[in-house]
């Protein structure tokens, strides 16, 4: 089936099993696989992988406030990826609303912490 008959889900990649986590292991969600994906296509995204950070790497978190986000190292916050990351975002936006122009079902799903949820939740640290 094309995009067109099927809706079309945004993924984090470790969720479809790429190892691509700042560890360097997947987080394969076997329902997301092997149940969702007999019925929808998937578009995988890795942001940290995509500006170039690489797996493993040191893990980043979002530091400020909600007007002031910076995304930065947890070990050494001097590493600053905020600016990259905001690039990637709108490139990728774009890309996904020109894939998912005349699918009518079309959604995202990214992994944050230990649980998998809809778009744009996560933790933010009031800690810089």
């Amino acid at each position: 089936m094309r995009y067109a008959e099927r809706p079309l889900i945004g993924i984090s990649s470790c969720l479809l099993g790429q190892k691509v986590r700042y560890d360097g292991t997947a987080k394969r969600d076997r329902w997301l696989v092997e149940r969702l994906g007999r019925y929808v296509d998937y578009e995988p995204v890795c942001p940290e992988m995509a500006i170039g950070l690489g797996a493993p790497r040191p893990p980043i978190r979002l530091v400020g406030s909600v007007d002031a986000v910076r995304v930065v190292g947890i070990a050494d916050p001097s590493i600053d990826v905020t600016e990259a990351l905001e690039d990637f975002a709108l490139a990728t936006a774009s890309r996904l609303r020109a894939l998912w122009d005349g699918v009518s079902r079309s959604m995202a799903v990214w992994s944050v912490r230990k649980s998998i949820l809809g778009c744009c939740a996560t933790w933010l640290s009031s800690a810089i």
